[in-house]
This record gives C-alpha cells, structure tokens and sequence, in this order.
C-alpha cells in the first residue's frame, strides 16, 4: 500500500514525514499522477478541500480517501467503485483540535488587517459551533472584547462561560455599527444587499465560515477577507501532525 499525499498542501509536507517515519510507503501526488494510483493505496488531501465528481471519477477501484467533504453525487460512484471515503470533519477529536489551530489563525489574521491593537477593538463573533468557540476561548485567555450572536439557543449556555456578552440574534442587524471587527463561522446566507450600510465604516469582516454569509460584491465598501484554511496557513506543521495522527490511528485500526 502506498499513501499519495496532495503536495498542493503544506500540512501534508510536515505529514509526510510523519507517515514516512512510521514506515509507511509515501509519495507525494499531483493531478497528473492518477494512473500511478492502484488498488488498496491511499489519497490524501487537505481537510478543506471538497471532493468533486469529475476527480471521483477518475480515481481506480478499491483505493482509500482520507479528505474533508466531498459533493453529494460522489456517494454513488464511492460506493460502485468500492472506495473508502474517511472523512477528516466527521471525526469529533480531529475537529476539535483543528477549530483550535483555525482560532490562531483568526487571531493572526486579526492583527494583520486591523489597524489598531485588538485589545481596543470591539469585536463580534457570528455563530456559536466548534470555531466560534475555540476562538472565543483564545480571546477569552487574552482578555479581548469580544460578543458572540448565534441562532443556536441551545448553545448559548456554553457562550456564556466565555463570554458575559451575547447579542440577540433578531438584534444582530440593529446593533452591527457597534463593532470594528465581525468574524463569520456560520456557513449560510446572513446579510444581503440592503445591509451594507448597516456596519460600521472602519468595520473588518473575517469570513470563516466554507460558505460566504453575504455576497461581497454588494459590500464594495467594507473590508471583507476571506480565511480558507486558517491551519494550513498558519500552523502546518501542527496541523500536519493532526492529519497524520487521524491516518495512522485509522490504518493500524484496519488491521
């Protein structure tokens, strides 16, 4: 069995020798590479990376996938072609750990594009899932300022142990002039064209989320960025480390 790891990535470089070290056959894979790809190997890719069709199809038969998300007319193909599909995202442990890697990079992203230090900026934080939690964990222990506003009430109880400040969710609209940074983790449609003039005009927006919550065309005055892949980015060899924990621990439980 050789392990391909997508060389597109650079937590799968820090992986590599991971897997290497634990005597593993490994190679690293580009899209050219598919026909050297035989029965019984592995394909990893990075967890952020969502799985389409058109390269479902031109993988062989009974090879294994370790990756985050794949597109829902995969399932059909997967499941002729007796592929394993493991799915990063779909592990409890990993997911935790890597919200934590993806809170360091929000925070890193933070200081990079905002003017002023952030411990005077008033910041917001949309949703209430395992992101916005490690994130609000991270400024908790640094003692920002920072609120979170989630539609999901169940999960308020455990905001609250972060943060005294919640926003009302059918507040969020009227009081959005009061922040100088907004971080989005939920991955839906929020805000639409007529919401533009809503934030404040210094306001920095952190799209978190694998969705965009408004269309950033509409909001050509605020300052919008965009964070895939925070972990990647920004904690390689940490996140490296993680993928290949979930493979080994994976593997060895195959045999």
């Amino acid at each position: 069995m050789t392990l391909f790891l997508d060389e597109s990535d650079e937590r799968l470089n820090f992986c590599f020798s991971i897997l290497k070290d634990n005597g593993f056959i490994v190679k690293n894979f580009n899209y050219s590479d598919i026909k050297k790809i035989k029965r019984n190997d592995c394909l990893v890719f990075s967890p952020s990376l969502k799985i389409n069709l058109d390269l479902i199809n031109k993988l062989p038969n009974k090879i294994r996938i370790f990756a985050g998300n794949i597109t829902s007319d995969c399932f059909e193909v997967i499941k002729q072609k007796e592929i394993k599909y493991i799915n990063f995202m779909q592990n409890e442990e990993f997911v935790l750990k890597n919200a934590n890697l993806t809170a360091e990079g929000v925070l890193s992203k933070l200081i990079e594009n905002t003017p002023s230090s952030i411990f005077e900026q008033n910041i917001l934080i949309l949703g209430g899932g395992r992101v916005a939690k490690a994130v609000g964990k991270l400024f908790k222990n640094l003692k920002l300022n920072f609120t979170f506003c989630t539609k999901q009430e169940a999960e308020i109880k455990k905001l609250k142990t972060l943060s005294k400040n919640i926003l009302n969710w059918d507040k969020l609209k009227l009081e959005l002039k009061m922040y100088d940074v907004v971080i989005n983790t939920i991955p839906c449609e929020i805000f639409d064209k007529k919401d533009a003039k809503l934030f404040n005009e210094n306001c920095t927006f952190f799209e978190i989320a694998s969705k965009k919550c408004l269309n950033d065309k509409n909001f050509k005055k605020l300052k919008y960025i965009l964070c895939p892949s925070l972990p990647g980015k920004y904690t390689p060899k940490s996140a490296g480390n993680l993928i290949a924990e979930e493979i080994i621990k994976n593997l060895k439980e195959e045999k």
